[in-house]
């Protein structure tokens, strides 16, 4: 990994990207402290253009380019800080995407399964997950990619996902660690038949 960043782990995606020998999509950085943000924010600022910001994250678009010469989007976590690699997996929602790159020592760290569960192309459900309905809309992705979620491991997503208790919350477990992706019109009555009602009328954001 080539980021001039300092007290920050870059993880997921592209260190999956590292393991399974395929063209880097995006970076998603985790600062471990209120350095690291700022180191991570600060290298954004300077090597590409802020595009999207949420209570969440601030996602840029680096100069750099992948291989098929589109730019490269580089997304840093600001909702949270992540002193260890146990914190940071403990919020992923597949094996898959436990790797971590440590910006301080350059070294990988993996969650016991990750290569496994790579070699295998198979998606195995993180119950400690914090956005259920974000990952449900992630299993997509991975399948397109040649993944495997086998029916044991959807129902484990399944029987993890609670009824929303406001539109803020929707909002949120949809989002996940990214942020908004979804418009609502909060004035309307928080109840099922509406939340139905704004899912058939809703265009998702991609932002992962």
């Amino acid at each position: 990994m080539s980021l001039e960043i300092e007290q920050c782990w870059i993880a997921g995606g592209a260190v999956t990207s590292y393991a399974t020998n395929t063209p880097v999509n995006d970076y998603d950085v985790y600062p471990k402290n209120k350095e690291g943000l700022q180191s991570a924010l600060e290298y954004g600022s300077h090597s590409g253009q802020l595009v999207h910001l949420s209570d969440r994250a601030a996602t840029f678009l680096l100069y750099e380019k992948s291989k098929s010469g589109k730019r490269i989007p580089y997304q840093v976590i600001t909702f949270d800080f992540f002193e260890t690699t146990e914190a940071l997996f403990n919020t992923f929602d597949f094996t898959a995407c436990m790797g971590a790159w440590c910006c301080d020592n350059h070294k990988y760290i993996f969650h016991d399964s990750f290569l496994l569960h790579n070699s295998q192309r198979q998606l195995y459900y993180n119950e400690s997950s914090p956005y259920p309905l974000s990952s449900l809309l992630r299993v997509k992705k991975y399948e397109q990619r040649g993944y495997e979620m086998k029916s044991h491991q959807r129902l484990k997503l399944a029987l993890s996902i609670k009824h929303p208790t406001s539109w803020s919350e929707l909002k949120e477990q949809i989002g996940g660690v990214y942020g908004e992706t979804i418009q609502i019109d909060e004035t309307l009555e928080f109840n099922h038949t509406n939340i139905m009602k704004v899912l058939d009328d809703a265009e998702l954001v991609t932002l992962e």
